[in-house]
């Protein structure tokens, strides 16, 4: 069995109104801006936290988002800013950051005395080249589109990094939220598989078995004092959900990652356990379409699927009413979130077949749905989603992927047909799942979808710094999500974590990603 293992509060704001991570005055013009952190009071620390997951860690690329990678980032790494509830970034690595008057450059001030794992510190040359290793064909990032609106970096000390923009870059924030800060030095070790994941974070890498478990021990030198609360978080995969679920009634975990809703609705009512709702309404689950493929080539068949879409019965029979339908990837907490249009395709199988006789689509015409066998859910709406489309005299093949294996099909384009996936990114500003998601972006995108008016749209909006603007661009792009239907929404997923009734101080990122610093477990 291969085993890699290792050796090794307060912040004071200026009186300005936010939007979406970049800081406006109250008449409309760009303020400087400077966000500064206050130390951290000293708490106490011990014992072992047991969390059961259902998907196996990907190891090899920290620097690309993957819904697998979630419960364990935040143990090992840091970021540089970390969103509050209101969308505004506070710092974490970051100290202090400050924006000039016109949006184009950003000064970053690190944190002094912040340690590596390896026992280097943290410099202003670590951050620029965890920046630049976005653009690595190895790391294959979401987060690389942000270098195309860098024009430079500056290091004026080992402190400080300063950031040249094209235009103002109000979602780069959204990408200090995310990127992980990794040792350069560890970055190829990482990559060949032949090292551990070596950062700033809470919690050391230990051991790592795939298939079967990973363990983190707690960083004596993590930079937030008193922090983490727990010794050693140990990882257990137990592929099954249900099987999953029984190891917390067990005792044996404390801690399961999105447990099947039924088991959410029956633990939630016992005391001895706790249900801990994701506040982000996020991620989104949808059906995509490669549409260079013919029929899908052509929208109206794209459409006639949409109106095909049973999402009601979805939401109340296998959700058990946990979520509600949504023809839009944006949750309900997003500025670009649109009532109507969140209900623009109802189930309507008459409006579809319609659509579908315009387009000259044959009865008997093959469908094949892709779906990662990670999302349970996916494969039962599959089902489900069947039934309508053989009323509709389509003949459908449902087939499943590891999660590895459906994560690289997606990036790399190797759906065909259809496929069923989950959108992590749209609780965060807009433009950020339009540039950087691979399915929903602008451009080089899973389904193949290009439009100028698409694209054109987009990059305003990834530069716009005006509020009522912004709205606009919001709502040219909902019109063209909606209308060309090249990713169609189903619903945000309900994502619920369940503990033992003894562990508290559990909390999470803006990209659902778990927080470990103030856990405890009472006896």
């Amino acid at each position: 069995m291969k085993r890699i293992s290792s050796t090794g509060g307060n912040v004071n704001v200026l009186s300005i109104v936010f939007t979406a991570g970049l800081a406006f005055a109250v008449c409309g013009a760009l303020a400087v801006l400077t966000v500064t952190a206050a130390p951290t009071a000293a708490l106490a620390a011990g014992g072992t936290l047991r969390v059961a997951l259902q998907t196996d860690i990907i190891a090899k690329q920290p620097h690309r988002l993957m819904e697998a990678n979630f419960p364990w980032l935040l143990a090992v790494y840091d970021t540089l800013t970390r969103y509050d509830n209101t969308l505004v970034p506070q710092p974490a690595l970051v100290e202090k950051y400050s924006w000039s008057a016109d949006g184009k450059t950003l000064t970053l001030s690190l944190r002094k005395g912040v340690k590596f794992h390896s026992g280097r510190e943290l410099t202003s040359e670590d951050v620029e080249l965890n920046f630049k290793h976005l653009d690595s064909a190895k790391a294959a990032s979401q987060l690389k589109p942000i270098l195309g609106k860098i024009t430079g970096f500056e290091r004026p000390d080992a402190q400080t990094l300063v950031i040249k923009f094209k235009a103002p870059a109000p979602d780069f924030f959204d990408t200090a939220e995310r990127m992980m800060i990794i040792d350069p030095k560890a970055i190829d070790a990482i990559e060949e598989g032949t090292g551990p994941q070596v950062g700033t974070g809470p919690f050391i890498w230990k051991e790592w078995v795939p298939g079967s478990k990973l363990v983190v021990e707690r960083n004596p030198n993590y930079w937030q004092a008193g922090q983490p609360m727990m010794d050693r978080i140990e990882y257990t995969i137990v592929p099954n959900r249900e099987a999953m679920t029984l190891t917390l009634e067990a005792g044996s975990v404390d801690l399961i990652v999105t447990p099947d809703a039924k088991d959410v609705l029956r633990l939630k009512s016992n005391a001895k356990y706790a249900v801990i709702p994701s506040t982000n309404q996020t991620p989104t689950m949808y059906l995509g379409a490669y549409v260079t493929a013919k029929p899908l080539d052509d929208k109206r068949v794209r459409q006639a699927l949409n109106f095909a879409m049973p999402r009601q019965r979805f939401a109340d029979t296998i959700l058990l009413k946990l979520s509600e339908p949504n023809c839009l990837p944006w949750p309900k907490i997003s500025p670009a979130y649109d009532e109507k249009l969140a209900k623009a395709y109802p189930y309507d199988l008459a409006k579809a077949r319609s659509l579908l006789k315009d387009a000259g689509v044959q009865a008997g015409l093959a469908m094949n749905i892709g779906y990662s066998t990670g999302q349970k859910e996916l494969k039962e709406f599959a089902v489900l989603y069947e039934q309508e489309l053989n009323d509709l005299g389509l003949k459908v093949t449902i087939e499943g992927f590891e999660p590895a294996v459906f994560s690289t099909r997606v990036v790399n384009k190797q759906f065909k047909n259809l496929w069923l996936g989950v959108a992590e990114g749209a609780a965060l500003y807009p433009a950020s799942l339009l540039t950087q998601n691979n399915p929903w972006r602008a451009g080089n995108n899973t389904s193949d979808f290009r439009s100028d008016a698409f694209e054109d749209t987009v990059a305003k909006m990834s530069t716009e710094l005006d509020p009522a603007k912004q709205k606009g661009l919001f709502a040219r792009a909902n019109q063209i999500l909606i209308d060309e239907s090249f990713n169609m929404p189903i619903t945000n997923q309900p994502y619920f974590w369940v503990s033992t009734a003894k562990l508290s101080g559990l909390a999470f990122s803006k990209s659902n990603m778990i927080v470990f610093t103030k856990i405890t477990m009472s006896k």
